[in-house]
């Protein structure tokens, strides 16, 4: 997984929404059957990694679109917590939608085995049917990006993005919660996602650049957000920690200001995910001022300049989907800092992480199917 190829997937994301929008929205569409759709009544949204990841990304776009209580849980929590007793004599069966791009991660595996064996429908989104979770899932969305030189979690997460906004419209349409018409401008605004984010690219090249080389000296950096923004921040501070080595964390902007405000050490830099129109931005706002006063250094992820370095984004896009048009700056970002530092995805499973060679330290644990007696 070289630097060019990671910068060529992000390059190539406007084209890939083009190419491949249409017939996601197509199979969305297809995945559920409008009884199992009526009779939703709760669903989990579930992945490990960037899977997981996702899961957190469209959780705020089924509540709103769809109307119904979701959960996003990292695939431990749903396999061997969350599911506990929640499917088990229930008249209507929850709908646990398991991510996975490969389809082999274990615990995710594990939590659709888990969700069949207490009654609840399992939807896998996956690259294919032709795997592990897909064998064990009542129902699988194929989310499989077209080949390409491979990298960390850039076509694979926007691919997994796609297929959950999608679903989340279908929910919203089939139960009555808009207009035909109105759902036609919500997968319109989708599909333009592709001009938002190569008019994005036009902007942050330069600026990725720059903030990389001033993270260069850094051991670690802090992404805060919060609702969709809180899922942006965890995809950037886990493509910076997988690509360049950096120590990264995520938090919710409100959290941030009762834990880690208080940290002695005030060299760390912020990443604040912080778009105009964002829920949260008044708080934002605030928190910027506090970051102001401790010294702390800057990065603002929006589409307007708000403290210290600005990592641009398209203004105009939904909140609910810029998850998928913050994948462009985010994964630039990474990609400089991994080239600064000649470093390599996974530590190329050099020395002590000689175990990740080809995903076994999370494909190759073992699945263990809890009862809910042994829970």
């Amino acid at each position: 997984m070289s630097v060019g190829a990671m910068r060529d997937q992000v390059f190539s994301l406007p084209q890939l929404i083009r190419e491949v929008n249409p017939e996601v929205e197509d199979r969305a569409r297809s995945a559920l059957t409008t009884p199992d759709i009526l009779n939703l009544r709760l669903a989990l949204l579930t992945g490990s990694g960037d899977s997981h990841i996702a899961a957190r990304a469209a959780q705020f776009a089924w509540q709103e679109l769809g109307g119904i209580p979701t959960f996003a849980d990292d695939a431990m929590t749903a396999a061997r917590y969350r599911l506990s007793g929640i499917a088990d004599g229930q008249r209507f069966r929850p709908l646990v939608v398991a991510v996975s791009n490969s389809g082999e991660v274990a615990r995710v595996v594990e939590a659709a085995q888990r969700a069949r064996a207490d009654g609840a429908f399992v939807l896998a989104v996956s690259a294919g049917a032709d795997n592990r979770l897909g064998t064990c899932a009542d129902r699988v969305l194929p989310v499989s990006a077209p080949p390409f030189a491979p990298a960390p979690g850039i076509r694979s997460y926007a691919m997994s993005l796609l297929g959950l906004f999608h679903l989340a419209i279908r929910i919203g349409t089939v139960r009555g919660r808009y207009t035909m018409d109105e759902a036609a401008v919500l997968s319109r605004q989708i599909a333009g996602l592709a001009d938002a984010i190569e008019a994005t690219l036009e902007k942050v090249a330069a600026a990725a650049a720059r903030i990389a080389e001033k993270l260069y000296e850094q051991p670690a950096a802090e992404f805060l957000g919060s609702g969709p923004g809180r899922a942006s921040a965890a995809y950037g501070a886990a493509k910076l920690l997988e690509a360049a080595g950096i120590g990264c964390y995520d938090q919710d902007i409100e959290e941030f200001v009762h834990l880690q405000y208080f940290a002695a050490q005030t060299t760390v830099p912020s990443v604040l995910v912080a778009p105009t129109n964002a829920a949260a931005r008044s708080r934002a706002d605030e928190v910027a001022k506090l970051l102001t006063n401790l010294g702390r250094p800057v990065v603002t992820l929006s589409d307007e300049p708000l403290i210290g370095d600005h990592l641009p984004h398209q203004p105009g896009v939904p909140e609910i989907w810029q998850p998928l048009l913050h994948i462009a700056p985010l994964a630039l970002l990474a990609c400089e800092s991994m080239a600064l530092r000649d470093e390599e995805p996974g530590r190329g499973g050099r020395d002590g992480w000689i175990d990740a060679i080809d995903g076994m330290t999370t494909r190759g644990s073992t699945i263990k199917v809890l009862s809910p007696q042994t829970n």
